[in-house]
C-alpha cells in the first residue's frame, strides 16, 4: 500500500500532490528569514499528515483542522489515490460537508483525475463511513493483519507526527486507554502469537471483576472471612444449647395443661359467662317491665265525671251511669287477671335470675382459678423466659447460618479467582516460553533495526521484550555500547535520538514485511530537526538505500534550515523530483492551502 496522488475540487487553493513511489520530501523554504512576522513552521507541512489521515477515513471530530475550521473547508472535496500491493489503484473521494459518506473507485491505471466525475461514475458511491472502511479493508487486503485488525489499527506508526515520537512502540493514539488496545497488535507485528497476549488481558479483566465483586459482597458480611472455622464452631455450640433449652421446656408438666386451660378459658368459660350475662340482662329487663305494669292501677272516679257534666250543663242520664259502671267493673276484672299472670311470670324470672347468678359466680370463680394457674410467677415466668430465649437464639442461629452461607459463597468466589489466576499463570508461562523461543520475523526486525542504527550512529541498538511484574509485555528499544556490553547508553533519552529510534523501528518493520501484504509507506514529520549534519547525511543515505532495495515509499517534512551540510559547509539540497510539495513563507501561495492562516 502506497500513496499516489492527493488532490481536491479547489485546485486554485489546494494544488495536486503527486507522490513518488520511493523518496518524497515536503519542503518548507524560508525566503524571508529577517521578517519576524513570518513563520516557516506554520505553512501546513504537518497538516498534510492530518489530511492524509482524514482521507484514509479518520473520524471527523474535534482536533482535526477540517473540523475546527469547518467554515473554511465545508465546500472542499478531497481525493486520495492509493496503490495496492497487487498493483491496482483505489481512489477515495470524501467531502468535508458530507464526510460520513464515501465514494470509492477501483482502476488499473494510476495518477488519474476524477474530480469532475458524477456519482454514477463511482463503483462504490456514498456508502456510510463504517461500510467504507470495511470495503477499503477488503480492497487493500493487508493480510499480515487483516481480518484480525483493519488497516487503521497500525496506521499511525506510518503517519508519525511530532507527538508520535515520544515512544517507539506506543504512538499517541494509544497513550490514553488500556494496553490491551495496542500490545497484542505490536506482538503480532513482531511475529508473536497475539492471542496469548489477549487471553492474558482477558484473564486480568475477569480476575479484576471477580475481586471487585468479592470485595463488594464481603462488605455486606459482618464476619471476617478468616473466622470461617470459628463461625462453624459457634453454630455447633448454639445448636447444642438450643437442644438443651427445648428439653427444659418440654419437661414443664403444665405446659400441655396450660394449653388445655387456655382453650377451656377461651372456648368454654368465657363463652358461657358471656351467654349468661346476656340472659341476665334480658331477665332484668323483663322484671323491670312487669314491676312497672303491676304498679299501674285502674283509676275511674264516677262522681268527678258527673261534676264535669253538671258544670257543662250537660245531661248525665241514669242509663249512661249504669253502662259506665259496668265498664269499670269489667276493666277491674281484666286487670286482676293480668296482674295474676304477671306475678306468676315475675316469680319465674326471679327464679331464673337466681340460677343464672349462681352459675356466673361459679364460672367467674373457675376463671379466676385458671388465671391464677396461668399467671403463676414461680413457674410460668420461668417457662416464658425460656421460651423467649429459645426464640431469640433460634433467630441468632438463623443469622449465623446465613453468615456462614455468605462466607461459603465468598469462598466459592475466591476459588473461582484462584482458578483464573492459575489459568493466567499458565498463559504467562506460555508467553515467557514464546518470547524465549523468539521467531523469524522478530529476529529479522531486530537485525534490521540494529543495522539502521549502526549505519547512522556507529553504535548498536537492540529491540527487546521484557515480562513485567504484572506478567505483561514491555517493549524496549535501546542504544547499547556494543553487542557484548548490553548496558544501555543515555543517548536514547534525548528527544532527537528517540525520533531516530522511532524511524528506525518503522523502517525495520517495513523492510521485514516488504515481501508480504502490508503497509509500504511511512511519513515522518520533522525527522531531521536538531540533528547533527553528519547524522542527517547518514539518515538520508540510509533511507534512500532502503527505498531502492525494498520498494519502500518514504515521505519526510523539513525546512531549509534543517538541510544537511557537507564537510565544507555546503548545503546538500534535495532535487526537484524528490520535492513533491514546496512550501514557503512569502505569501499565501507558499502555504499548503493558499489562504490566510487559520
Amino acid at each position: 500500500m502506497k500513496l499516489n496522488k492527493l488532490y481536491s475540487n479547489k485546485k486554485e487553493i489546494f494544488e495536486d500532490i503527486i507522490f513518488n513511489s520511493d523518496f518524497n520530501v515536503i519542503f518548507a523554504k524560508v525566503k524571508k528569514p529577517k521578517d519576524s512576522s513570518k513563520d516557516s513552521h506554520n505553512l501546513g507541512k504537518s497538516l498534510l499528515i492530518e489530511l492524509i489521515d482524514f482521507m484514509l477515513l479518520k473520524s471527523f471530530k474535534k482536533g482535526l483542522f477540517l473540523k475546527d475550521n469547518y467554515n473554511l473547508f465545508e465546500d472542499f472535496i478531497f481525493y486520495l489515490e492509493i496503490k495496492t500491493n497487487d498493483d491496482k489503484f483505489i481512489t477515495i473521494k470524501r467531502e468535508v460537508s458530507n464526510n460520513s459518506y464515501i465514494c470509492l473507485k477501483i482502476h488499473s491505471q494510476g495518477y488519474q483525475d476524477f474530480r469532475n466525475e458524477f456519482d454514477s461514475f463511482w463503483e462504490i458511491s456514498n456508502i456510510s463511513f463504517e461500510k467504507a472502511k470495511e470495503e477499503l479493508n477488503k480492497l487493500l487486503n493487508l493480510s499480515s493483519i487483516y481480518p484480525k485488525w483493519d488497516y487503521r489499527k497500525g496506521l499511525t506508526y506510518f503517519l508519525r507526527s511530532q507527538q508520535d515520537y515520544n515512544d517507539v512502540f506506543q504512538v499517541s493514539k494509544f497513550s490514553v486507554g488500556k494496553h490491551l488496545y495496542w500490545k497484542p497488535y505490536m506482538a503480532k507485528i513482531l511475529g508473536f502469537n497475539e492471542y496469548l497476549i489477549e487471553q492474558k488481558y482477558s484473564k486480568d479483566n475477569k480476575i479484576s471483576e471477580k475481586e471487585t465483586f468479592k470485595l463488594q459482597f464481603e462488605e455486606t458480611v459482618s464476619i471476617d472471612p478468616q473466622d470461617f472455622d470459628k463461625l462453624q464452631g459457634v453454630i455447633k455450640i448454639k445448636e447444642k444449647e438450643l437442644e438443651q433449652k427445648e428439653l427444659k421446656i418440654n419437661r414443664f408438666n403444665f405446659y400441655e395443661k396450660e394449653i388445655e386451660l387456655n382453650n377451656s378459658l377461651t372456648n368454654d368459660i368465657e363463652e358461657n359467662i358471656s351467654e349468661y350475662n346476656t340472659q341476665l340482662y334480658r331477665i332484668n329487663y323483663d322484671i323491670d317491665k312487669i314491676q312497672e305494669a303491676l304498679n299501674n292501677k285502674i283509676n275511674f272516679n264516677l262522681d268527678e265525671i258527673k261534676k264535669v257534666y253538671e258544670e257543662a250543663k250537660i245531661y248525665f242520664s241514669t242509663k249512661f251511669v249504669n253502662d259506665y259502671s259496668q265498664l269499670i267493673e269489667f276493666n277491674k276484672q281484666l286487670f286482676d287477671e293480668r296482674s295474676k299472670f304477671l306475678k306468676i311470670k315475675l316469680e319465674e324470672l326471679n327464679k331464673n335470675k337466681t340460677e343464672i347468678n349462681k352459675n356466673l359466680i361459679h364460672l367467674n370463680t373457675k376463671r379466676e382459678e385458671i388465671l391464677s394457674l396461668i399467671q403463676d410467677k414461680d413457674s410460668f415466668s420461668k417457662f416464658r423466659k425460656l421460651q423467649a430465649e429459645l426464640i431469640e437464639e433460634k433467630t441468632q442461629l438463623i443469622n449465623l447460618k446465613k453468615e456462614l452461607e455468605n462466607l461459603n459463597h465468598s469462598d466459592q468466589i475466591q476459588k473461582t479467582i484462584n482458578k483464573l489466576i492459575e489459568q493466567r499463570d499458565e498463559i504467562i508461562n506460555s508467553i515467557k516460553e514464546m518470547i524465549k523461543n523468539s521467531n523469524q520475523i522478530y529476529d529479522t526486525i531486530r537485525y534490521n533495526f540494529n543495522d539502521i542504527i549502526k549505519d547512522i550512529f556507529g553504535i548498536p541498538a537492540i529491540l527487546s521484550i521484557r515480562i513485567n511484574g504484572e506478567g505483561n509485555l514491555d517493549f524496549i528499544a535501546n542504544f547499547v555500547k556494543d553487542e557484548k556490553d548490553l548496558i544501555k547508553t543515555s543517548e536514547d533519552k534525548g528527544n532527537t535520538y528517540k525520533k531516530i529510534l522511532c524511524a528506525a523501528f518503522d523502517l525495520s518493520v517495513l523492510i521485514t514485511y516488504s515481501d508480504k501484504s502490508f503497509f509500504r509507506f511511512v511519513y515522518h514529520d520533522g525527522i531531521l530537526e536538531s540533528l547533527d549534519d553528519r547524522k542527517k547525511v547518514l539518515i538520508l543515505k540510509k533511507v534512500k538505500s532502503l527505498c531502492s532495495i525494498y520498494g519502500i515509499q518514504y515521505i519526510l517534512t523539513t525546512i531549509n534550515h534543517d538541510l544537511p551540510r557537507d564537510e565544507n559547509g555546503n548545503i546538500l539540497e534535495f532535487n526537484d523530483k524528490e520535492i513533491v510539495k514546496l512550501l514557503h513563507d512569502d505569501g499565501n501561495d507558499g502555504r499548503l492551502f493558499k489562504m490566510d492562516k487559520f
